[in-house]
């Protein structure tokens, strides 16, 4: 299937745009036409739907209790239609904080009505190109 559209969304905050790099080539090489967002709290811009997967990142941040950046949500709640797309989430590693901040994206997309099929924790180019390419096989 030729043609499927995925955005990346992904945090201001923190150093993530290698890391989207490496997501949005995975993708492409695996036929997907990619569109990338950065975040934020004051863009009031609603996002249009029409995607066949969407995918966001944020870093971990704190330490037993973590979370995830703060511009996640309020950039969410300004996409359209995402109730019943493909969704994955990412995170960058903190110590025990990665698990609870991927949680919460993970919920974030699911209250919008997004299904998450796919998360992990990403440290790198390289990992960040080979969750691309598991995310490409998600048709």
């Amino acid at each position: 299937m030729t043609g499927s559209k995925a955005l990346v969304i992904y945090s201001s905050e923190g150093n993530l745009a290698p890391l989207v790099e490496g997501i949005k080539r995975g993708l492409e090489k695996g036929g997907w036409n990619v569109e990338v967002v950065a975040a934020s709290r004051s863009d009031a811009r609603p996002i249009p739907g029409g995607y066949d997967l969407v995918c966001v990142g944020s870093p971990s941040y704190g330490f037993w209790r973590g979370r995830a950046a703060e511009d996640i949500e309020p950039t969410l709640k300004r996409c359209r239609r995402l109730e019943g797309v493909s969704a994955a989430a990412f995170v960058t590693p903190r110590a025990f904080a990665s698990q609870m901040a991927l949680r919460q994206v993970m919920a974030m997309l699911e209250r919008e009505g997004a299904f998450v099929r796919d998360f992990a924790t990403i440290a790198n180019v390289k990992q960040a190109e080979e969750f691309g390419n598991r995310l490409a096989s998600l048709r």
